[in-house]
């Protein structure tokens, strides 16, 4: 009533003063005679204007009272004697039941019967309550009820578990409030079912925690599992083997058998651990191929070893998918709790740093972790940060290393070999970064500068007026792909390079591993009058059924044979034996790494037809090739010439 009476006086002020307002300015702006006619009217206009804001006020101020008064009238109205009570009581989504003070049921639909697995009809005393316990055990479902009836309580909710008389149970949740349940004071509960809930939000947090190819733990709870049993070994005074497997070559299968093979054979793999493992040893799968194992407990350090040896000779036998038996080696890197390090985070860093050495090594092997090793990963990682920008900033350079035909004593072609000039570390051999190149991608964005580089030599050669020489290029597998023959042509084509003046060099072992993938890409480069040469021949495992399938022109005799020349029939007898197969196939041969007049003289006698090696010239760059051949020095033997022996000082010191 009081806001009621404020808002029509203070309405009626303000219209007081606007009209007092419009005289002023109406009689100091016309003229005199019309100040009464205009005054008049203006008033006029502002009473009405006043009773309409006065009665709108009124009716607002009347609609308030009335919804606040329907509002408390709704909130101590009998619930059973809504209009809607019965249609909203059973059609509910959630579970209702009406109880009394005394906390003994009166009424429950169909939902709430169901949840609760009881009869609705035959309600009997608190059975209700013989099915609902409390998760919170702070606090009773009696307690809770209790407090819902209190004089002004706020709406409680409470989180349960419905265990029903056949063993079902299911998570809910109860809210309560006061009510009347005719005419009677009473407790409306409302149960809803949280089971679907609980089931998403269980599978979300399993996932969260477990790998879902192989359902072992994943990285996470690894790390929780670890740091729990480096706390344990504290207390029990014990040590802790953390140790990181994975797959040799895994890889070449997911490539060659599809990925369908390798996600059952990791599934396998993972079975295979856990069979080889002691009961209280946690297993996980960290991603990809690696899996972690958690020796845990070991009353001395020694203790782990017998432990691995067992797990690695498990690997010697096959993995069987199908009808199809897989050979799969595997590496290990091993780090010791306390000796390596004293935090789980250490731990893990320091095995796969042993890891990455025992696959460094070759694989098929465990390595326990030293801390030379981790110098050599600085150093590798160091490496591999500044590879990212050799080419950028200018620090890769192109030598040359020239290929001699036994017969005409000509230079016939050269191969094309990568040099990095480091401001800091120097020289680096492509045997020191190369492999890096080919693990963190980089090699496709080097081999493709090379490949541009070495066809842009011919026009180098041009200018110089030298004879055309053809260039090798060495491609890495990551370069062999359906991509390859489309980049080689317009790389031709840009250059306006003859194909024949570039020469393909790939090694055995790339073509072992996809044959079928490799001979359809070669054939279709070989198609565009590419040469295509094997290097490294011989230390590897080629089928010679493959081998005459591939477009091979040159074979190239591995460089330890030729060292080997004259110490050993045997490997006399294989170079022979080389030599013989390649002229059968119409293959020129390559001998690659000659340095003595010996071994120049034995290959000249079994029928090689090209030599490379430092007898004539080591890897020089561009502008000390170009000299040479220009000044008719290249065929000389490196000794016997004093430029060719000061060209070979600088290379030396660069």
């Amino acid at each position: 009533m009081r806001n009621k009476t404020s808002i029509i006086i203070v309405s009626a002020m303000a219209a007081v003063l606007l009209f007092g307002l419009a005289t002023y300015v109406i009689r100091g702006s016309i003229d005199a005679n019309l100040n009464n006619i205009l005054a008049y009217d203006l008033l006029l206009l502002f009473f009405i204007t006043l009773t309409v804001i006065l009665y709108l006020s009124n009716r607002k101020l009347n609609t308030l009272a009335v919804a606040k008064s329907q509002v408390t009238e709704t909130a101590v109205l009998d619930f059973s004697q809504k209009p809607n009570f019965n249609a909203i009581f059973e059609a509910s989504f959630d579970g209702i039941v009406i109880l009394d003070t005394q906390l003994q049921p009166l009424e429950l639909n169909q939902i709430a019967a169901d949840l609760l697995g009881i009869n609705s009809c035959h309600v009997v005393n608190d059975e209700i309550l013989t099915h609902i316990h409390s998760i919170d055990p702070k606090i009773t479902v009696q307690q809770f009820l209790e407090i819902s009836l209190q004089a002004n309580p706020l709406q409680q909710r409470l989180s349960i578990i419905i265990s029903q008389a056949n063993g079902f149970s299911c998570h809910a949740e109860i809210s309560a409030s006061k009510t009347k349940h005719k005419d009677k004071d009473g407790i409306l509960l409302v149960i809803k079912d949280l089971s679907e809930q609980k089931e998403s939000f269980d599978q979300v947090n399993y996932l969260a925690f477990h790998d879902p190819l192989t359902g072992q733990p994943n990285r996470v709870q690894f790390n929780q599992q670890l740091a729990e049993a480096l706390r344990q070994a504290d207390k029990s005074l014990r040590s802790v083997g953390v140790a990181l497997l994975g797959l040799d070559r895994f890889k070449h299968i997911n490539e060659s058998m599809g990925h369908v093979t390798g996600d059952v054979l990791l599934k396998l793999v993972s079975q295979r651990i856990s069979n080889n493992t002691r009961r209280g040893d946690h297993i996980a799968r960290l991603g990809g191929d690696e899996f972690g194992i958690i020796y845990s407990e070991l009353a001395d350090i020694n203790d782990i070893s017998p432990l691995l040896k067992k797990l690695k000779n498990t690997f010697k036998e096959p993995f069987e998918i199908g009808n199809q038996a897989y050979y799969i080696n595997c590496s290990i890197g091993v780090s010791l709790y306390p000796l390596d390090h004293i935090d789980f985070e250490g731990m893990i860093r320091n095995a796969d740093t042993a890891l990455l050495e025992a696959k460094k090594l070759g694989g098929d092997r465990y390595q326990y972790y030293s801390a030379a090793m981790s110098t050599s990963v600085k150093e590798r990682v160091y490496i591999e940060n500044e590879l990212r920008h050799a080419i950028n900033r200018n620090q890769l350079e192109i030598y040359l290393q020239p290929q001699i035909s036994l017969t005409s004593r000509e230079v016939i072609a050269a191969e094309v070999l990568l040099r990095w000039h480091h401001p800091i570390l120097g020289s680096i051999t492509p045997s020191k970064f190369i492999p890096i190149a080919e693990e963190n991608g980089l090699i496709e964005e080097i081999g493709n500068w090379v490949l541009r580089k070495a066809c842009e030599l011919q026009n180098k050669f041009k200018q110089e007026n030298i004879v055309p020489i053809r260039v090798a290029v060495n491609f890495s597998p990551r370069q062999i792909n359906k991509k390859l023959p489309i980049l080689i042509k317009n790389v031709l084509n840009t250059t306006r390079v003859p194909p024949n003046m570039l020469e393909m060099e790939i090694t055995e072992s790339l073509l072992m591993e996809n044959p079928e993938k490799a001979i359809d890409i070669l054939n279709e480069i070989h198609k565009l009058g590419i040469h295509i040469s094997m290097d490294d021949f011989g230390t590897g495992y080629s089928s010679l059924s493959y081998l005459k399938r591939f477009p091979i022109d040159t074979l190239k005799i591995d460089r330890s044979f030729v060292n080997d020349v004259g110490k050993s029939d045997s490997d006399n007898s294989i170079i022979i034996a080389i030599i013989q197969m390649a002229k059968g196939l119409g293959i020129e041969v390559i001998a690659e790494g000659v340095e003595t007049t010996e071994q120049l003289h034995f290959f000249g006698q079994k029928g090689c037809d090209i030599f490379q090696g430092y007898y004539f010239s080591p890897p020089i760059p561009i502008d000390a090739f170009v000299y040479l051949i220009k000044n008719g020095l290249v065929t000389t033997p490196l000794f016997s010439h004093p430029s060719k022996r000061k060209i070979k000082n600088l290379v030396r010191q660069n």
